[in-house]
């Protein structure tokens, strides 16, 4: 099988530049012959990462996916409990293909999500067929369980595995 990979890196970007990559990538972005690979690390927290927030361990009130791996923090894990729940928001909006709403997110919560860019340029994409792709995503964990007192040096990254698939 012939096939070329293009990588495209993508760095912070305006709304009106998001929605001019995609107006370049959606030619691509519609031939059912090319695979888009999106990637991304989730939440990274600690004082090396220079985002350790205490976060409540509070999940969205009627989730859009729910998503294995999640859930296994505990309770002798407040602050993992906490990063799954920041994420689980994250990974919310991203599930229902809000763009702005994920936009708003990562402003108000401030959350070190490495891939914002490639995931607000996938949603943007995403809004030029509304209704024509499901997103979900099919695992989530965390490298490191940070106890009840996490120690300064301590820290976790998330990572959260998803797809999208054409509905039809």
């Amino acid at each position: 099988v012939d096939w070329t990979l293009l990588p495209v890196i993508v760095g912070r970007s305006s709304p009106k530049e998001f929605a001019r990559f995609a107006e370049h990538l959606q030619p691509l972005f519609d031939d059912p012959a090319t695979l888009f690979v999106i990637s991304s690390d989730f939440c990274h927290w600690g004082s090396k990462f220079r985002f350790s927030p205490q976060l409540p361990a509070q999940h969205p009130s009627s989730p859009s996916c729910v998503v294995p791996g999640m859930g296994g923090a505990g309770p002798a894990n407040p602050v993992n409990a906490g990063i799954e729940a920041l994420d689980s928001r994250a990974i919310d909006l991203v599930c229902r293909q809000d763009g702005v709403g994920f936009s708003r997110y990562l402003e108000q919560e401030g959350n070190t999500i490495c891939g914002r860019s490639p995931i607000r340029l996938l949603l943007e994409l995403l809004a030029a067929r509304p209704g024509e792709f499901r997103v979900c995503f099919v695992h989530y964990s965390q490298s490191k369980l940070l106890g009840a007192a996490p120690g300064r040096g301590d820290s976790s990254v998330s990572y959260a595995a998803g797809l999208c698939e054409a509905t039809a």
